[in-house]
């Protein structure tokens, strides 16, 4: 499986521009443990700390997370 987008912290100043860097309110995607099924995941902000509460069976359910997490935010401080 593969996540297309990967949506912005809400922690940043203002939307990404072709002007930033690739990593401009990007997530941090690391290995938090592992156990005999494989690894677990946790995906977090660098600059806030946002997210990091979870851990989760598969990168792709980590972002997957992440982008429902954001998206929800970035909706409610537009309103």
């Amino acid at each position: 499986m593969r996540v297309d987008k990967i949506i912005p912290c809400v922690c940043i100043d203002h939307k990404p521009t072709v002007a930033d860097s690739v990593y401009y309110g990007m997530p941090q995607l690391k290995v938090s443990g592992y156990n005999s099924n494989g690894q677990f995941y946790n995906i977090f902000c660098p600059n806030c700390g946002r997210g990091g509460c979870n851990e989760y069976k598969s990168s792709y359910l980590a972002l997957k997370a992440w982008n429902e997490m954001m998206k929800e935010l970035w909706d409610f401080q537009e309103d």
